[in-house]
């Protein structure tokens, strides 16, 4: 036996559904300042946050909390005739995307929360015409929840 829904059911459903997926995606976040580093921000804070986070120079040995699919950028001046090249320890619960582009035009490198895990993230300035040990310029903990 075939049932046949009328469409103003189908409509009420529909928008029913709609307004619980909308309620459930608008949380209450407050922005979080770039300029701080993100150590000084509240672990709530960071973990609702939409934006990616930023660190710098100033979050050299810190720890950051993370959730899945958070972002970090690596803000740190590249050393003349160097380029960031960044590492982690535990690629099952971040990846890294390293630095792209040449010139005046270049995307900064950034590490992406992926599952549950710590990983060490290591920052180093590369200079291919040197032939020593690459500087670390900076180097942070990253803590991802689940």
């Amino acid at each position: 036996m075939r049932r046949m829904y009328s469409k103003k059911l189908v409509l009420a459903t529909a928008a029913l559904l709609a307004a619980t997926a909308l309620a459930a995606c608008s949380t209450s976040t407050q922005s979080s300042s770039s300029s701080a580093p993100a150590s000084a921000q509240p672990a709530a804070s960071r973990l609702a946050a939409a934006e990616p986070l930023h660190v710098t120079e100033a979050d050299m040995g810190t720890s950051i909390t993370m959730a899945p699919e958070q972002m970090v950028i690596i803000d740190v001046d590249t050393p003349a005739g160097s380029e960031l090249f960044v590492t982690s320890d535990n690629s099952d619960a971040v990846s890294i995307d390293q630095a792209e582009g040449s010139g005046a035009v270049t995307a900064s490198p950034a590490v992406i929360a992926k599952k549950p895990g710590t990983a060490l993230i290591t920052v180093q300035a590369i200079n291919d015409s040197e032939d020593s040990t690459p500087p670390t310029v900076l180097s942070f903990t990253i803590v991802v929840q689940g």
